[in-house]
């Protein structure tokens, strides 16, 4: 049966811009930070849907498995044995079936392993977001002999582009993969990976296997357009901090490719101005960096970098039960880091 999901990229992903009139510049502002972001995925597995939920820098705040049947429901059979708020991972025992969720910065991946290719095979939607505008994804999996096919990828809008499948083979590994490219005015660009593998290796603990990953990376730090559009580029930036304090900055795109009348928030932030740009450092050792350059083709390149990590955040809510016993390993090996 088909399966359908959506996608939304996290918050961490998604910058608030405010687009200059002709003098590049605006009032300065506390823009409100992005909103927490939850994604519904059906895990490329029939009958099974993924429904993820990230704080405003990308982080999991919780994953929880349905089914079709019953989507408000746990779905069964499965237990949680990794849960952090950069990685879910959920396990099957009678099927062998594993399910990993991952969400880091800018990127976000599902991946499913199953026993056989042939749990795989069939045609697949992917939905979401990408670079402020709704795209739908759709690719057919198929066997060719034991050979993982990926065919029939189209992309609604038109616009993106879409590389050849390209197939690997290293020993007891056969990988097939297509790589999707979004692009728009400013610049920025995202890949979208559609990945599907077989293992072979028979003296392996796990045997046979096959699995099959999407991740959407967007690289949307750097924007590049004519200089006549410089007006184009953003001059403000909100985010929350990883204490949930409200951080911007706002300043003034000036058409020697020089930035000034750097306003932030809150009042502890330390600004540096150098001669492209700014950096911004706040209390809880984020980071903004903003920089503009005007390049010798008569383009004007902007490079506006949040660094907000949290990795030492809480650990996500997951709706299935937890290996306990996993679980606090891992909380034992972090508390012997501190």
């Amino acid at each position: 049966m088909p399966v359908k999901f959506r996608f939304a990229i996290p918050a961490a992903l998604l910058v608030v811009l405010m687009v200059a009139p002709a003098a590049y510049a605006v009032d300065p502002v506390v823009d409100p930070p992005p909103e927490p972001t939850t994604v519904t995925i059906p895990t490329l597995l029939p009958g099974l849907i993924v429904v993820v939920s990230t704080d405003t820098n990308g982080y999991l705040t919780s994953v929880d498995l349905h089914t079709v049947d019953d989507p408000t429901g746990v779905a069964p059979d499965y237990i949680a044995t990794k849960v952090d708020n950069r990685r879910v991972r959920f396990e099957n025992s009678d099927t062998g079936t594993r399910i990993e969720v991952k969400a880091k910065e800018n990127k976000l991946e599902t991946k499913v392993r199953t026993s056989t290719l042939a749990e795989l095979v069939g045609t697949h939607t992917w939905s979401g977001p990408v670079l402020g505008e709704i795209a739908n994804v759709t690719f057919t999996v198929g066997d060719d002999a034991g050979v993982p096919t990926l065919s029939d990828v189209a992309v609604d809008p038109a616009g993106a582009t879409i590389s050849d499948p390209e197939t690997e083979v290293e020993s007891d590994e056969i990988e097939t993969k297509v790589k999707i490219r979004f692009t728009n005015d400013l610049g920025q660009r995202a890949d979208l990976k559609i990945e599907i593998e077989v293992h072979t290796d028979d003296d392996d603990d796990d045997g046979h296997r096959a699995s099959l990953k999407i991740s959407l990376k967007t690289k949307d730090e750097k924007m590049r357009v004519p200089s006549g559009d410089l007006g184009t580029l953003p001059t403000s930036w909100a985010g929350v901090s990883c204490d949930g304090t409200a951080v911007s900055a706002n300043w003034t795109n000036n058409a020697d490719g020089s930035i000034s009348d750097v306003v932030v928030t809150p009042d502890s932030a330390r600004v540096e101005m150098n001669d492209h740009g700014f950096k911004v450092r706040f209390e809880d050792h984020s980071k903004l960096k903003v920089s503009l350059k005007l390049k010798d083709d008569g383009t004007v390149e902007m490079k506006l970098d949040p660094k907000i990590k949290c990795e030492d955040g809480p650990d996500p809510t997951v709706n299935t039960p937890i290996d306990e016993k996993n679980h606090k390993d891992k909380k034992r090996h972090d508390d012997d880091h501190d």
